[in-house]
């Protein structure tokens, strides 16, 4: 039973111990003091607290469920969270506590519903990894940049009663709003046997994101008249005739608008269309994983970097916008291709 569900039941016992207690006041007073109804409402309450305890019990369908009757399992330290950006890795180390006799080792943990059906970033807009780190790692929210070490599930085996460190790195999806009941589902192997826990974590179900007003987003990027109009037609047509008046660095500004919006199919659309050029296709683009995209502020860094770069031609259809990149020591540079329509495309892999 996890830190949360204790504390809730440690305050329902004793909320019922205060009342019962009350009970025993009202049968120590003399017969003639007694209210006539103050023994019936005190039963009455005592039959709802009881009825609101059963209720705290079976709510949590998923809490330390497990396939082998018996086996105490695992459970996992929570943390509450103000609202997190959407499209962004988050990592969080966590105390996980085993309960078994013997080491586990985790093959894996996977997101179900409250049906136990597995969770798809494209409709339920939430993902999730898991991994393991030495005991030693501080549990608390990292970024991609300060995780520090971890490593695969499977080159780690979790020791019984003490506190071992998992490592869970999520992306939360612009749509997304909270799951009722959403679970981790376990599979692990121990004493040569492999079982599997649902576990319901307080954590996981009160995750939220910040809400972005894209509408706002896009006024503050100072966009020119002319580049708003050919995105808009562009957003249409996915047609690169709509794009043909724009030079390289509009054309990448609106790349990564495209980027920050979340519209994968028309980003992709950005891309060279040049046979010998295409790097994947669109249905590739579309299955990427959700842990390797840019998040809305990642994207919205790279708009201004570009905005303030130079275009430098290196031939009659190949050329680089030359920017300052935060952080880094070198200046970066942005590659795009002229089409044999003549209108500039972002080439695949632009940030080499």
């Amino acid at each position: 039973m996890n830190n949360y569900r204790m504390k809730k039941l440690q305050n329902l016992e004793e909320a019922e111990r205060e009342v019962m207690n009350g009970v025993r006041q009202q049968l120590r007073k003399p017969a003639p003091f007694r209210q006539k109804r103050s023994i019936p409402y005190i039963a009455a309450a005592c039959v709802s607290l009881i009825a609101a305890l059963l209720v705290f019990l079976i709510a949590q369908p998923f809490e330390n469920e497990q396939s082998i009757s018996g086996e105490t399992g695992f459970s996992i330290s929570e943390f509450g969270f103000n609202p997190f950006e959407s499209r962004k890795s988050h990592f969080l180390v966590a105390k996980l506590f085993w309960g078994g006799k013997e080491e586990a080792v985790i093959q894996s943990v996977e997101l179900v519903d409250a049906a136990r059906n597995p969770l798809q970033y494209e409709k339920d807009h939430i993902a999730l990894q898991a991994y393991g780190a030495d005991s030693s790692k501080k549990a608390g929210l990292y970024t991609g940049k300060d995780i520090g070490e971890y490593r695969e599930l499977s080159e780690m085996s979790f020791q019984p009663n003490v506190d071992n460190r998992i490592v869970f790195e999520f992306v939360l999806g612009d749509a997304f709003e909270p799951i009722k009941n959403m679970a981790l589902k376990i599979t692990y192997e121990t004493g040569g046997e492999r079982n599997t826990q649902y576990y319901s974590w307080y954590t996981l179900n009160h995750l939220s994101v910040k809400k972005v007003d894209f509408e706002q987003l896009i006024q503050d990027l100072n966009l020119s008249s002319e580049e708003l109009a050919a995105y808009s037609a562009f957003k249409q047509s996915k047609n690169n005739i709509d794009l043909a008046a724009l030079g390289p660095i509009s054309i990448a500004r609106l790349y990564f608008l495209s980027e920050m919006e979340g519209d994968k199919e028309l980003t992709y659309a950005f891309y060279t269309d040049e046979a010998d050029y295409i790097a994947w296709s669109l249905e590739e683009h579309l299955k990427f994983s959700p842990f390797f995209q840019q998040s809305i502020e990642e994207a919205k860094m790279l708009f201004y970097e570009v905005s303030a770069g130079k275009f430098v031609q290196t031939s009659a259809n190949e050329g680089y916008i030359s920017f300052i990149q935060e952080g880094a020591e070198a200046l970066a540079g942005f590659q795009l291709r002229k089409n044999n329509d003549g209108i500039w495309q972002v080439s695949f892999l632009p940030m080499q």
